[in-house]
């Protein structure tokens, strides 16, 4: 569940759903909490995930940053209005 910062408008949604489409496989192989702090009321983590991204999608998603295994990605958590956590950022980095 993004965050509507994260896919604001119908193009931005198109962009994730592009990306996600082309993952075949995620496998989740650790979950643990930033060295950074993040903005109450959210909560930052450092995930490491094992990816398997389509043979066709490597070639149309270069820049989206999906190597090797594993990948690490750093995701903030938030409450939204109605207090479902959604992700509000999903980062390479820090």
């Amino acid at each position: 569940m993004l965050d509507a910062q994260l896919a604001p408008d119908a193009a931005a949604k198109r962009d994730w759903l592009r990306q996600f489409s082309a993952i075949r496989s995620i496998r989740i192989t650790a979950i643990a909490p930033s060295a950074l702090s993040a903005p109450a009321p959210c909560s930052d983590y450092k995930v490491t995930l094992e990816v398997r991204v389509s043979v066709d999608a490597q070639a149309a998603l270069p820049s989206y940053g999906w190597g090797d295994n594993p990948n690490d990605r750093w995701i903030r958590l938030c409450p939204d209005r109605a207090g479902a956590w959604t992700i509000a950022s999903f980062a390479t980095g820090p």
